[in-house]
């Protein structure tokens, strides 16, 4: 009887895991209040061509990804090499908005 517990304690987690990836699987989108908005209107500088603006209207007719990142940004270090190789392999425009950050840090930590 000691050796059946342990067993059937087993069996339970394995099928309780097998559900939970079966739930997890089916759940592949990432659910956003975002997708199918338009994009706030804005018009900011580039970093490395201050007199040239980006706006909304340099995003229409492909995807793309908005990275937020900043110099003073922990994380930001780690995801940098990731999102610079999905950058490009041209799968996907991306574009970094540097956040509360002066454009000197900025331009220092992206040498």
């Amino acid at each position: 009887m000691s050796r059946i517990i342990p067993l059937v304690l087993f069996i339970l987690l394995g099928v309780l895991l097998a559900v939970g990836l079966k739930i997890a699987d089916k759940k592949t989108d990432i659910p956003s209040p975002l997708i199918g908005r338009p994009v706030p209107e804005f018009n900011l500088p580039m970093l490395n061509q201050p007199d040239k603006i980006l706006g909304p209207q340099d995003f229409q007719g492909a995807p793309y990804l908005i990275n937020f990142w900043a110099s003073w940004c922990v994380t930001c270090v780690y995801e940098h090499p990731y999102i610079t190789d999905l950058a490009r392999s041209g799968r996907l425009r991306v574009v970094g908005l540097n956040f509360r950050d002066e454009p000197a840090d900025a331009m220092q930590w992206l040498g």
